[in-house]
C-alpha cells in the first residue's frame, strides 16, 4: 500500500514533510526537485513550484545504482536518473533529481500507514533497475536482487522508495545531496518469495494513478 510519505508528493502544502528511512522528519524543500533556484524560494506563494524540468523519475541501470544496497545509509545517487544541462549550483532544487527504488526484507509485521521502513531489510547483491511510465499512467519500479549469501533466502516485504540525486553536471555536490531514502509504499507476501542460493529474483512495484479520484465540487 501507498503510505503517508507519498501525501507529501502530490501535497500543495508546503508544510508538508516526509519521514526518511533512520525516522527523521525532512521538508519538502529539502528533497524534492523543482523550478526555483534556492530552498527559500519555496515558500509561501511559491508552495507548490515543485516539478521542474528536472523533475524524471525514470531511469535504467547504472552502475551508481546497483551498489545502493542497504536501506539504513545515505547516498547521493549521483548521475542515476538523468543528466542535466544546468550547471547550477548544488544547493538549488533545480541541480536536483529524484528517481523510485526497491529494497526487499524478511519481516512480515503487518503494513501500516505510517511505516517508513522495512521491518526487516535485507542486503542482497543488485544487478540491475529501473523505473519507467507507461501511457496508461502506471509507474513501474523494478530492481533485481541476486542471492549472494551462502543459504536460500526468504523475502517477505518489499518497499518502495524515491531518492535524491544530484544532476550530472553537479561534481562538488554538498553534503545536503547526501540523503537517506524515503519509504513511500510497503507490501507484505502473502506467500514469501525465496530466492536460493546463487540465484536472481525481479521484483515490480506498480504506482497506478489512473486509479486516483477526483471529486466534483459542491455547488
Amino acid at each position: 500500500m501507498l503510505l503517508n510519505n507519498f501525501k507529501p508528493l502530490i501535497s500543495f502544502y508546503n508544510g508538508a514533510k516526509f519521514v526518511n528511512v533512520l525516522g527523521a522528519e525532512v521538508a519538502k524543500t529539502t528533497i524534492l526537485c523543482g523550478n526555483s533556484n534556492s530552498n527559500t524560494n519555496l515558500s509561501g506563494t511559491n508552495s507548490h513550484n515543485y516539478g521542474g524540468s528536472t523533475l524524471s523519475y525514470n531511469y535504467t541501470t547504472t552502475a551508481a545504482a546497483n551498489n545502493f544496497t542497504k536501506e539504513q545509509t545515505t547516498y547521493n545517487w549521483l548521475g542515476v536518473v538523468g543528466v542535466s544541462a544546468s550547471s547550477g549550483n548544488p544547493n538549488y532544487i533545480s541541480a536536483r533529481f529524484n528517481g523510485f527504488v526497491l529494497f526487499i526484507g524478511t519481516g512480515n509485521k503487518e503494513v501500516q500507514a505510517d511505516d517508513y521502513c522495512l521491518d526487516n531489510a535485507i542486503e542482497l547483491k543488485v544487478t540491475a533497475s529501473s523505473c519507467y511510465h507507461n501511457a496508461d499512467e502506471k509507474t513501474i519500479v523494478s530492481r533485481s536482487f541476486y542471492n549472494n549469501t551462502e543459504e536460500d533466502v526468504e523475502i517477505k516485504e518489499i518497499g518502495l522508495y524515491f531518492f535524491m540525486s544530484p544532476c550530472g553536471c553537479v561534481s562538488n555536490y554538498t553534503s545536503s545531496f547526501v540523503q537517506p531514502i524515503v519509504m513511500v509504499g510497503r507490501k507484505v507476501f502473502e506467500t514469501p518469495i525465496t530466492i536460493q542460493k546463487g540465484e536472481q529474483y525481479t521484483f515490480n512495484y506498480t504506482i497506478d494513478m489512473s486509479q486516483v479520484s477526483f471529486e466534483e465540487a459542491d455547488r
